[in-house]
């Protein structure tokens, strides 16, 4: 085993959460400013309001590897994984499904923007010869166009193939159990009974379900069978889920009842999803 696979396996079950918090560290040095919130009233336009059914602004992005990142980015790697990037063709060989890599893309702007470069981690699903699929993890600044920022189009939960020459690091968390244990949920949803909604979501990507009230005898259902769904924890009125990858795509239900003594099953709550990659 390589010396930098040991490297990141010391990293532990923080090595996700810490890749997230020092890149976001790192976006705001690169900004040289404090980011505003979001529901800063004071924030002025950098362009005229766009005309409605203009044409759609194209996403899209290149990867970038080690010798095409800046000072900062890699300034950023090395705080983050020492000397244990980029990884060898060994540990690349050694990744299974669940591991983490992280990579890097830059936007390809389209009309009034600023090229946009992001380092992403993901969850890798399988490693193959000269690619590392993988599902986007953690929290995306440039998915979408905005302001002078040209997005990307990678969403948490999107599956995308990573050339092997361009992974910027390779790691396998630690096990752990329990709400939060595989990162932070994407959305939470209510009831489907409650908003009339079907939410989309991606296999191996946590969710908040919402219950109005939690009992001792609540009990989940699943349709169709093929579609297999992971407790991961629980937070008050939150159950933490995801689906594993060998789950059937397309429509899937889910139905929490509370199994009462007194009055029979009792339906807590539906929630209606499509199953995506």
């Amino acid at each position: 085993m390589s010396t930098k696979w040991i490297a990141w396996l010391a990293g532990g079950v923080g090595v996700a959460a810490v890749i997230g918090g020092l890149i976001w560290a790192y976006k705001r040095r690169q900004s040289g400013q404090a980011i505003p919130d979001e529901d800063e009233g004071n924030i002025v336009p950098s362009a005229p309001p766009r005309t409605p059914g203009g044409a759609k602004q194209t996403l899209g992005y290149e990867f970038l590897g080690d010798e095409a990142l800046n000072k900062e980015e890699s300034e950023t790697l090395d705080e983050i994984l020492g000397d244990g990037w980029p990884p060898s063709e060994e540990t690349l060989d050694q990744l299974e499904t669940g591991d983490v890599i992280v990579f890097g893309v830059e936007s390809r702007p389209v009309g009034p923007y600023k090229a946009a470069r992001e380092l992403i981690s993901a969850s890798v699903i399988v490693a193959e010869k000269t690619v590392i699929r993988a599902r986007v993890t953690g929290e995306i600044r440039y998915a979408e166009h905005f302001g002078t920022n040209a997005g990307h189009g990678l969403r948490a939960g999107m599956a995308v193939d990573v050339p092997r020459s361009v992974v910027l690091g390779a790691g396998r968390p630690q096990p752990a159990e329990g709400y939060g244990s595989k990162g932070d949920p994407v959305d939470t949803f209510k009831a489907s009974t409650e908003t009339k909604k079907t939410y989309k979501i991606h296999p191996s990507t946590p969710c908040d379900l919402q219950l109005p009230y939690r009992t001792k005898e609540l009990e989940w259902y699943v349709d169709p069978q093929l579609a297999t769904m992971k407790h991961i924890g629980e937070d008050g009125l939150l159950e933490q889920i995801s689906f594993t990858e060998g789950s059937m795509r397309g429509d899937v239900t889910v139905r929490a009842i509370d199994n009462d003594p007194m009055q029979g099953k009792v339906l807590v709550g539906r929630w209606d999803f499509v199953l995506d990659d």
